[in-house]
């Protein structure tokens, strides 16, 4: 339940009287030391030693070449079928096939300028099967996961698709945290990075039944809301109309966050700060500037609209705006922001045709509950955090129920598309990207596997650069039986 307070956006002087957000318009300009302007910044980092959201790390780097183990670029193994509960007498065959097929160079005509060209996917088609075998006088039921390295930006096509003895299994979407924020210490360019992570399966749990921060997102913080944006004066001579939200805080007794703006500067002689939102349109921008005090209210703020994002002197715009102060829990907040995200994505990186689009409200805010919890509160934007849980990557888990008759078996499979993991080549092949695939035998697996084979297809589209599983194209091998003793089996391939 939130505390709404209005403040008239002149005089600062809270009016509890008020019962409607009034319109006011904003001249006054305010003097600054210290940061040059930063116009579109990702993070706004304030302080010395400060702990923001630059920290999520939206890629992975590595430093092997060519040996299957680091990437510059990598985007995890594939990971076995696993189950939760009593899995005793049951055992499984595992066979998994690369396809490389989509490697074939075809020839197509453009829809526009009816040109023609030649298109090549880079990707592999990967089946993996198993064959679960029930040893008991009794009908077994399990749930079965399947897990899948993903980003929640990704299609859904990136999850497996899963059938059980050859119909489509009904299934649920199980997120586990952000790979960036579980395990530090180790690279995230190599499958190590997963074995560290998965290896406990602790993991898994948080993911079947994620954990929150109650007392984090119970706290109140004070929220100031920009919105109704009307620029008073020619918009034509305007470069970036913006509107800067100044204010002083002392940091450690109050922390800020931010959602909406797009720039911002802080002096830590004074403890002047500002931040801005700037794109506002001819008449008025709709999306509003939500800036986010934990700890400490501030005593007073002003607005000042200026023609670009510099906010330099002598460039100062009217413009009014609708200020709302109001105090409200953290955890509703999010939710509030999270169903604003919802609203007006689309088809980006949380709409329909995304991982993200198909999991709940719910889980989208414990994802990003755990990501603020992770990240610190010292100085950072919402709208980056709730961005940042789409494209970190994480391991998901494709849930459904099977039974295994006594004394018979069920089959089951998992189909998914793959994108290599990239890195450079050497020697001759220095220069020249190499394409990577990996999987694991059993990490994070419960089931107790008797066979495990691994095949080729599709491989007259690509050239193989190196492997550990045995695969030799000269000389025909294209299927192979894995040892259980080995953990990590990869792949390496360029297209013809």
């Amino acid at each position: 339940m939130k505390s709404e307070v209005l403040f008239d956006g002149i005089t600062l002087v809270r009016d509890d009287l008020v019962t409607e957000a009034e319109t006011h318009k904003f001249k006054k300009r305010s003097r600054w030391i210290g940061w040059a302007a930063a116009v579109a910044a990702v993070v706004l980092a304030i302080g010395v030693g400060s702990y923001g959201l630059s920290h999520i790390r939206m890629g992975s780097t590595g430093n092997g070449i060519g040996d299957g183990v680091n990437y510059l670029s990598y985007l995890g193994p594939v990971l076995p079928l696993t189950a939760t509960g009593d899995t005793e007498g049951i055992t499984v065959e595992r066979t998994i096939n690369f396809d490389f097929s989509p490697y074939e160079t075809v020839e197509r005509t453009d829809e526009i300028t009816g040109g023609a060209y030649t298109h090549r996917r880079c990707e592999a088609l990967v089946t993996d099967r198993y064959t679960l075998r029930n040893a008991t006088d009794a009908d077994r039921t399990l749930t079965l996961l399947y897990p899948t390295v993903v980003q929640l930006m990704n299609a859904p096509d990136r999850l497996p698709a899963v059938t059980v003895n050859g119909a489509a299994a009904e299934t649920a979407l199980y997120p586990g945290p952000a790979a960036d924020f579980v395990e530090g210490g180790i690279s995230e360019s190599s499958w190590a990075y997963y074995q560290a992570v998965l290896g406990s399966g602790d993991y898994q749990a948080d993911a079947l039944s994620p954990a929150v921060d109650e007392a984090l997102l119970a706290e109140t913080v004070t929220v100031y809301k920009c919105s109704d944006y009307v620029i008073h004066g020619a918009y034509d001579e305007c470069q970036n109309p913006t509107l800067q939200f100044s204010f002083t805080f002392t940091p450690g007794e109050t922390q800020l966050l931010t959602y909406g703006a797009n720039g911002g500067r802080y002096d830590h002689r004074t403890g002047e700060s500002a931040v801005r939102v700037g794109a506002i349109g001819s008449e008025r921008w709709e999306h509003p500037m939500y800036v986010i005090f934990r700890g400490r209210d501030i005593d007073g703020y002003s607005l000042q609209g200026y023609k670009s994002g510099a906010a330099d002197r002598g460039e100062e715009l009217e413009i009014s705006a609708r200020v709302e102060r109001y105090e409200i829990t953290l955890g509703e907040l999010l939710r509030q922001l999270l169903a604003e995200v919802r609203r007006e994505a689309g088809s980006d990186f949380y709409g329909s045709n995304t991982i993200a689009g198909k999991l709940s409200d719910e889980q989208m805010y414990a994802l990003t509950a755990q990501a603020l919890a992770q990240t610190g509160f010292d100085f950072g934007q919402l709208d980056e955090l709730i961005y940042s849980v789409s494209t970190a990557r994480r391991v998901v888990y494709t849930a459904f129920d099977v039974t295994v008759p006594a004394g018979g078996s069920v089959e089951v499979s998992a189909s998914l598309v793959r994108d290599p993991s990239q890195n450079f080549g050497r020697g001759e092949d220095a220069g020249v990207w190499a394409q990577g695939y990996d999987m694991v035998t059993h990490l994070g697996s419960a089931l107790e596997f008797t066979a495990q084979y691994a095949s080729l297809s599709g491989t007259e589209f690509i050239e193989l650069v190196g492997n550990n599983f045995g695969f030799n194209l000269e000389a025909g091998i294209t299927e192979v039986r894995l040892d259980p003793n080995e953990e990590h089996y990869w792949i390496q391939v360029k297209p013809k």
